[in-house]
């Protein structure tokens, strides 16, 4: 839910595709700390995989996009889909 910015329906988990997903700062109000667990280039992007909270999430970046010191991402959108 963190990832979403507001609490979801009874049930729900949010679902966010990865190109929905963008860096950061680490300060700013939707800002989800994640620890970078891998990156692979991949031609035209870069795909990140990451972790917050236990949840493990992918990224398409850009192929220049260096990784800074500390790493934030947020979603520009999501669905709420059943938790089970």
């Amino acid at each position: 839910e963190r990832i979403a910015g507001e609490a979801g329906p009874p049930g729900r988990v949010p679902a966010v595709r990865p190109e929905q997903l963008r860096l950061v700062d680490s300060a700013a109000p939707q800002a989800v700390p994640v620890q970078v667990r891998s990156r692979q280039f991949l031609g035209t992007y870069s795909e990140w995989e990451v972790e917050t909270e236990g949840s493990m999430l992918r990224l398409w970046l850009g192929p220049d996009v260096t990784m800074p010191d500390t790493v934030a991402i947020a979603a520009d959108r999501w669905r709420w889909v059943d938790a089970t």
